[in-house]
């Protein structure tokens, strides 16, 4: 998930809808290493686990399978991904529930840690968002909310300028601006770290295709239309900031992890 865009939320959950098969088949594996970073030394103060945004539920197993004696909430709001889910033999632990990233104090609450992956630069209010993460936490809550910042350069760059300049539509700096509100919203940023793995695709026209049928540009093609995601195809491939290697193509996109601290 790489997009830069805000759509709104019925175009968001309509589109993940759509994906859901081919991203948990082509993007889960190569976003493991980040997930499985993120979470390497994770160990929240008791109660319930959330993920909101839950997809196909990577986070969520992974989750109930180390804390084996904890609840883990797997919470997410797109029909076929919550399927993809509930269709696999699930711990006794693990209950799915059909969610917004807004809804989690709806369902769980004394939540003892919080993990989000890839959803917060998804989402048209993040600020709400970490506002009923909040009240859903105790106090002393851990979060762990890894995300994919504005991307400047590599391939995911040249995407986002691509996207840009096929929409005319400035790319939203909302980082910075969301985490001086961290603390009115009941967060305090432990840490910020950056996490970089590498992706390989077989060549740029895979690349691209994935993207589009198997992720996030999938907003694009249904707020933007079909032209517009032509007029971003046309210059990502032309510069698509992807490295060539004997084997295929490769970039080294770079996720941000927050940790974060309920007050």
């Amino acid at each position: 998930m790489s997009s830069d865009e805000t759509p709104q939320e019925p175009d968001l959950v309509t589109a993940w809808d759509y994906v859901a098969p081919a991203y948990a088949d082509y993007w889960s594996p190569r976003f493991a290493p980040f997930v499985a970073e993120a979470l390497a030394d994770f160990a929240p103060p008791p109660g319930p686990l959330a993920v909101p945004g839950a997809g196909p539920g990577d986070e969520a197993l992974l989750l109930a399978e180390r804390f084996g004696d904890r609840e883990v909430w797997a919470l997410e709001p797109a029909e076929r991904m919550l399927q993809l889910l509930t269709a696999r033999e699930l711990p006794k632990n693990l209950y799915a529930r059909s969610a917004t990233a807004r809804e989690v104090s709806q369902h769980v609450s004394g939540v003892g840690g919080l993990v989000s992956c890839f959803v917060l630069q998804l989402l048209p209010d993040r600020a709400g968002a970490l506002a009923d993460w909040r009240r859903a936490s105790i106090p002393g809550a851990e979060a762990r909310v890894l995300f994919w910042p504005r991307q400047l350069d590599g391939a995911w760059g040249q995407l986002g300028a691509a996207i840009e300049a096929a929409t005319g539509e400035p790319r939203p700096a909302w980082e910075t601006p969301l985490a001086a509100e961290l603390g009115a919203l009941g967060w305090r940023l432990e840490r910020s770290q950056d996490v970089v793995h590498s992706i390989e695709h077989r060549d740029v026209e895979e690349a691209w295709r994935r993207l589009v049928d198997a992720c996030s540009l999938q907003t694009l093609l249904r707020r933007a239309g079909p032209e517009a995601l032509a007029r971003c195809e046309a210059r990502w491939k032309a510069n698509s900031g992807l490295e060539v290697t004997p084997t295929g193509v490769v970039h080294r996109p770079t996720a941000r992890l927050w940790i974060l601290r309920a007050e």
